[in-house]
């Protein structure tokens, strides 16, 4: 195998599939990025067997082939390479015993470094996203996975909890997360539907996902197979090996109807919150109190570090009441929420809370109490 291409679309192409190479594998062949070296295109490729990335590129390749390199070295190298090309070959006079060969890379006037290269024989990918279940923004989509995957479970007990729910309703993509405590769920526009879609796929992986993906309105093909759910966006392909388990029924946690509705300004109640919980935190104590009480909440902790109360204004609807939060579930949710005004909706203060847009039903964040 020998090619020449930039040096910035390789280093570029390198970071990006990294994103599925796993902190420690086992076989060793999934530590490398392959190579593909074929007409005038590069693929580069990167998998841990549950998630997969490629990622094609130009170069003028002179001859076709195929290698494996240590993934995570060469990713850190070649992103320190200055100058506008490198000429990648592979050179089998140095085989060794272990039909090892070595990989040379050339650039800046004849400076040259070997790399091991292994042996190829890197396990088969199934490939299948020709033709796409549905359209979506590649910033939609990249949303929906930052704002939703805050609640993904990381117990190994309910491994179910451990998957986002990505699903279809109607002209809407939904991202659905939740782990015990608390839920989100997200949702974006689909620009073309040929096919409704439902899996559970694995939420580290969909975070590494939004990693790749840039906030602008570049389509994304989507589509999902028996086992795999694939992505698309230009030339890199993300697969993704579906969760053979089933999902929790999220829609019957979500309360239908509440006694008491309040709507704020986001700002003043994220800050007073952050605040709050900073006492909390000096105080070993994550138990964050909230009294509604007319027009006014009073959120407050006791330590015995601090004893701190604030208050911030709102428009209630339905009753007074005094409820408790774990001081990280209710920051982070609200944290996700990009809107300026919200409206929380609350049964009792041992039932689920909702925090949802003031119109419309983008996002819905669902955080369970504390007992008092």
């Amino acid at each position: 195998m020998q090619f020449k291409c930039s040096t910035s679309d390789l280093a570029s192409a390198a970071t990006i599939i990294s994103k599925a190479l796993p902190s420690r594998a086992v076989p060793l062949i999934l530590n490398g990025i392959l190579f593909k070296a074929i007409g005038k295109t590069i693929t580069l490729t990167a998998s841990n067997n549950e998630f997969t990335i490629t990622k094609e590129i130009s170069a003028q390749v002179k001859i076709e082939g195929q290698v494996l390199v240590d993934g995570r070295t060469f990713a850190e190298f070649i992103k320190k390479v200055s100058c506008e090309e490198v000429e990648i070959s592979e050179d089998s006079s140095t085989s060794d015993e272990n039909d090892q060969r070595r990989l040379k890379l050339v650039y800046n006037e004849s400076n040259v470094l070997y790399l091991y290269c292994l042996e190829n024989n890197y396990p088969s990918i199934e490939d299948n996203i020709e033709d796409y279940d549905l359209e979506v923004s590649q910033g939609d989509f990249k949303e929906i996975i930052e704002q939703g995957s805050y609640s993904i479970s990381t117990e190994d007990a309910r491994p179910a909890l451990k998957g986002c729910l990505l699903e279809t309703r109607g002209d809407n993509l939904l991202c659905v997360s939740l782990d015990g405590y608390r839920m989100a769920i997200i949702k974006c526009g689909i620009k073309e539907k040929k096919n409704d879609i439902k899996a559970l796929v694995s939420g580290k992986n969909l975070v590494e996902v939004a990693k790749v993906l840039e906030s602008n309105e570049e389509e994304l093909e989507i589509k999902k197979s028996s086992s795999f759910f694939f992505i698309k966006k230009g030339t890199t392909k993300i697969i993704m090996r579906i969760l053979d388990m089933d999902f929790y029924d999220y829609e019957g946690i979500i309360p239908k109807e509440f006694n008491t509705e309040l709507l704020l300004s986001k700002e003043p109640l994220e800050k007073c919150i952050e605040r709050v919980s900073l006492m909390c935190k000096a105080g070993g104590n994550d138990c964050l109190k909230i009294n509604i009480i007319d027009n006014e909440m009073k959120v407050s902790t006791r330590t015995e570090v601090a004893d701190i109360t604030e208050t911030v204004k709102f428009i209630k609807t339905g009753s007074d009441l005094e409820i408790a939060f774990n001081n990280r579930f209710l920051r982070e949710a609200l944290s996700k929420c990009k809107d300026k005004e919200i409206k929380l909706k609350i049964i009792s203060p041992v039932k689920p809370v909702i925090i949802v847009p003031v119109e419309g039903e983008k996002f819905k964040h669902i955080v369970l109490p504390i007992r008092l």
